[in-house]
């Protein structure tokens, strides 16, 4: 990361972790880069992705067109994802290193998302953003945009096979296997089982974490009831949980890789007259503020929260994807993001009881008032 944006986003990154040595070696550089900038009023020569990169897209220095394919935007953890890029990328334009941004959504087609990446392949756009709808059918694709000679940076959902320049996101299994164990050593012993509930049908992240999940269910000798789809929206977890509770009269724990799904799955039980149970998801402030609510009231409803920070993961991929055009090295092929996991601990020093329900509290590099705004 540059000199330019490092007082942008300053410490948007606490799950980035680098050695004492790296960190060392980045202050060095970004002290010197500094210093040439205000000294010699350039900056610092551009390095080779490839030879092919280097041929084609270091003949410009900035004004660089970069796209944004989402591929599902019906929730508020696209909202704020969206929001965090588009926060950083205007202050790239400002600095004139972006002189345009397109912003697509297919709303959940695969399909669509194919089609809008093909259009702006056909536009030439420099750099190109998405978190993929499906892993293995949006990769072709991806390669084929990227064999073009644009900068492509998936984030939070991998692709599994194919070509990119730069990927950022939660380890997913890890997320799902920290979650999973807790929610285990909570509903270990007790009737019934536990009830998944994901994002939309057939997403690849999903897939990915109910199996990782799964298996620290069955060895922990933990039943799994089901696993449903909520697409990631409260409305729709409370309708689908108040479904499985008509199936099941004995539900232990809720699962899930998404902390809207476990408020509306909490809201269902409410709503039933039933007392509220361990539920495992990420940093969504609504769960938080209802476990603050009614955790001394339900002695069974304890909360273990794994985070996938959407404006950081947004605008990692952002600022990866400006670094390579700029052409610095240094520039992970594959960045791993480790937020601390909130629990019953420590729940009291993320939870934002003056936000909306609606807001994901590790929301750098957005500041508290904007947070307000986008969700008021």
């Amino acid at each position: 990361m540059g000199p330019r944006t490092r007082g942008i986003i300053g410490q948007m990154y606490p799950g980035r972790r680098r050695s004492r040595a790296t960190l060392a070696v980045l202050l060095l550089s970004a002290l010197l880069a500094t210093f040439l900038v205000s000294s010699a009023g350039a900056t610092a020569q551009p390095r080779g992705h490839s030879t092919k990169y280097t041929l084609q897209r270091l003949t410009k220095k900035g004004g660089w067109v970069v796209a944004y394919a989402e591929g599902f935007c019906a929730n508020d953890w696209r909202k704020e994802a969206l929001a965090g890029f588009n926060k950083v990328a205007a202050e790239y334009e400002r600095q004139g290193l972006i002189s345009k941004t397109i912003v697509t959504c297919s709303n959940g087609i695969i399909s669509g998302q194919i089609e809008d990446i093909n259009t702006m392949i056909a536009e030439h756009v420099n750099a190109l953003l998405l978190i993929p709808l499906s892993s293995s059918s949006i990769a072709p694709v991806v390669t084929t945009a990227t064999n073009d000679g644009i900068v492509t940076a998936p984030f939070n959902l991998p692709l599994t096979s194919g070509k990119f320049d730069t990927y950022d996101g939660v380890n997913l299994c890890t997320q799902a296997t920290v979650n999973a164990t807790q929610l285990a050593k909570w509903v270990k012993g007790q009737p019934g089982g536990i009830v998944g509930l994901g994002g939309t049908a057939g997403n690849s992240g999903t897939a990915e974490e109910w199996a990782c999940a799964t298996k620290v269910f069955n060895a922990a000798h933990v039943q799994t009831l089901t696993l449903q789809y909520a697409d990631w929206e409260v409305d729709n977890a409370k309708s689908v949980m108040a479904s499985q509770l008509a199936a099941y009269p004995h539900i232990s724990g809720i699962w899930t890789d998404g902390g809207m799904n476990c408020q509306g799955a909490e809201e269902a039980l409410l709503a039933a007259g039933r007392p509220l149970i361990p539920c495992a998801g990420d940093d969504y402030n609504g769960i938080l503020k209802m476990w603050v609510k009614y955790h001394e009231k339900y002695p069974d409803f304890k909360y273990v929260g794994y985070p996938q920070p959407p404006a950081e993961e947004a605008t990692v991929a952002l600022t990866n994807a400006i670094d390579l055009l700029e052409g610095k090295k240094g520039v992970p092929h594959m960045e791993t993001l480790m937020p601390p996991t909130i629990t019953e601990a420590n729940i009291s020093k993320y939870v934002q009881m003056t936000l909306p329900d609606a807001v994901y509290v590790f929301g750098s590099p957005l500041t508290h008032g904007e947070l307000l705004k986008l969700f008021s």
